[in-house]
């Protein structure tokens, strides 16, 4: 599985460029013309977040395509921040999906951290995909330690 921060709507399009990813993504991206068409295109697995109902099937799905990543060899890409957050070398509280999933199907996690994409628009620049580490499940670790170690790893970067 691949997950990472998220600072502008271009980075499902860098990371896939790179590593390509079965995307989580909010329902209403399908809504944006082109954006949404490819995210349809490449099977991202949509989510209505303010629907329960929306969020079981989407967590089936995603229990669903976990159990064949060895098969199909791409992985499922999720933004644990859950939306964009708009400061560069900020991050928002990170949700559990990615970790569960993780802890739950013994699944390494390659860490990433996109930088300047949310000037790249404005400014134009260097964009940088920051591999932080491959997460390995192996040991024993509780859901919140494992957040916290990811959180850590991605602040010790920045201060590089």
């Amino acid at each position: 599985m691949v997950g990472s921060t998220h600072k502008s709507f271009l980075d499902p399009f860098l990371i896939s460029y790179y590593f390509p990813i079965v995307p989580l993504a909010k329902k209403s991206i399908l809504l944006i013309p082109i954006f949404g068409w490819n995210a349809y295109l490449v099977n991202t697995i949509f989510v209505d977040r303010k629907n329960k109902i929306s969020k079981k099937n989407a967590i089936k799905k995603m229990e669903e395509y976990v159990d064949i990543i060895s098969v199909t060899c791409v992985p499922l890409g999720i933004f644990p921040e859950g939306t964009r957050n708009p400061r560069d070398r900020e991050i928002l509280p990170f949700k559990n999906g990615i970790f569960d999933l993780s802890l739950k199907y013994n699944r390494h996690v390659l860490f990433l951290d996109i930088v300047n994409s949310i000037y790249f628009g404005k400014y134009g620049g260097v964009i940088n995909i920051q591999i932080i580490d491959i997460y390995n499940t192996n040991k024993p670790v509780t859901v919140e330690n494992y957040k916290a170690n990811v959180r850590n790893d991605i602040i010790n970067c920045y201060k590089l």
